[in-house]
């Protein structure tokens, strides 16, 4: 009985009961052991307009709406196990019209959340934060994660918080279990920044010993931890954003995964996290040669259920990239009416006109571009074309169009409207 003195009395006796030992007693309280249910703490960190002009960004805010409003979903199907709200999220987004979800996302209301959190959570909970927005290395070689209040003017010594300072402020939240999503520039110095220098040693990537070692003591610091890392880009490199997916290229990634890959999720749908960041990993990758998120997941557990409810919230666009590739008379094998340059021209002209019909204009093929090649040939006064479209070099459509020649214009403008058409 739990809080109560328990008698234990043993007693020995032989195999025909004819002899007992006079008995040992035990007394002992037995506490009433509570299960805790564990809850989610996550900030969501978007910025888009930055002090002045020079930093803005396009995307940075939608990505941490868009992605908190699937995790929200998947998380409180999850954690919410009875009547309790066990999932809290905290907004810091400002778009690019100056519009603000929860507050302002500067240096002082991310620490101050990150406190409100520290004072909350509990050994058994998890925390998440994601920052999407620009991340620079300063003079003393760190990562800094740039707030809204940083400028162009103040380079290299931008207003924001250091990732030192961040992981710092990360040790001292109870929550046991820690993920940290940055869609930043330059931001796998995360990753590097893990270790500090009495425990590792300053990184020398021409020391391969050394960096394996290195690699070793971050997986057991990270194990200690239970800190889970990826980030959109390798130390060196920008982080991208798309406009033909309206995101930053590794929430794209984020989104895609948890929508499309189900082998990330358990037998119960549930969201695996080392699966999660493992895949988003290789399709950033997929989406974007030689662009390279780096992971850091040493440990592993569910994030989240995904159903079918979570899967409408997620709505992600595809702006078709379109490059006009080959043109050229079939009698001449040249395109001696220039077709190409004024269907350049006229495509550009949809593409920046806006409207149901977006599409991006590039000079060269690449990763799930959709190229245009055309053939034709003039027939009594008429231009007979044939367009072939392809996507990773495959075809995926072909039709045939025809005009009159005396008004090149018009036939350049009904056949872009017409390729428009046919790229959905």
């Amino acid at each position: 009985i739990a809080d109560k003195e328990t008698e234990l009395k043993v007693i020995a006796r032989t195999a025909d009961n004819k002899i007992s030992s006079r008995g040992a007693v035990a007394r002992t309280t037995a506490k009433e052991t509570v299960y805790r249910k564990p809850s989610l703490h996550a900030i969501m960190v978007g910025i888009d307009d930055y002090k002045g002009d020079g930093l803005d960004l396009n995307y940075a805010a939608k990505d941490a709406i868009d992605l908190q409003t699937a995790l929200k979903i998947s998380t409180q199907k999850l954690f919410n196990v009875d009547d309790t709200n066990r999932v809290h999220f905290y907004n810091l987004t400002l778009d690019r019209g100056g519009n603000i979800k929860g507050l302002t996302p500067d240096r002082n209301n991310i620490l101050k959340t990150l406190e409100k959190i520290e004072k909350e959570s509990k050994p058994e909970d998890v925390f998440l934060l994601f920052f999407a927005g620009h991340g620079e290395i300063n003079p003393e070689k760190q990562l800094i994660l740039l707030t809204a209040e940083a400028s162009k003017e103040q380079a290299p010594n931008y207003s924001g918080i250091l990732m030192k300072e961040l992981l710092e402020k990360l040790a001292k939240i109870p929550a046991g279990k820690r993920i940290l999503l940055l869609d930043a520039c330059h931001s796998g110095a995360a990753i590097n920044e893990l270790n500090l220098k009495d425990i590792a040693g300053v990184r020398n990537g021409e020391d391969a010993e050394k960096q394996s070692q290195r690699l070793k003591e971050l997986e057991n610091l990270a194990s200690k931890s239970g800190l889970a890392i990826i980030t959109a880009s390798s130390t060196d490199q920008k982080a991208l954003e798309l406009p033909q997916y309206e995101h930053g290229l590794m929430t794209y990634a984020l989104l895609s995964t948890m929508l499309n890959d189900p082998e990330v999720l358990d037998k119960d749908n549930n969201l695996q996290l080392e699966d999660w960041l493992r895949q988003t990993e290789k399709n950033v990758s997929k989406l974007i040669e030689n662009q390279s998120a780096q992971r850091f997941v040493p440990v592993n557990f569910s994030v989240g259920k995904v159903d079918d409810a979570v899967r409408k919230s997620i709505v992600l666009q595809e702006i078709p990239t379109v490059v006009v590739a080959n043109v050229y008379n079939k009698e001449l094998d040249d395109d001696n009416l220039d077709l190409k340059t004024q269907l350049v021209k006229k495509l550009n002209e949809i593409s920046t006109r806006g409207g149901t019909d977006k599409i991006i204009i590039a000079e060269k093929d690449g990763p799930n571009a959709i190229s245009v090649n055309l053939s034709y040939e003039l027939i009594e006064g008429k231009i007979k074309s044939k367009i072939t479209l392809k996507k990773d070099k495959k075809v995926f459509k072909q039709f045939n169009f025809e005009g009159i020649a005396t008004d090149l214009n018009k036939f350049v403008e009904d056949l872009s409207k017409e390729i428009t058409k046919n790229l959905k």
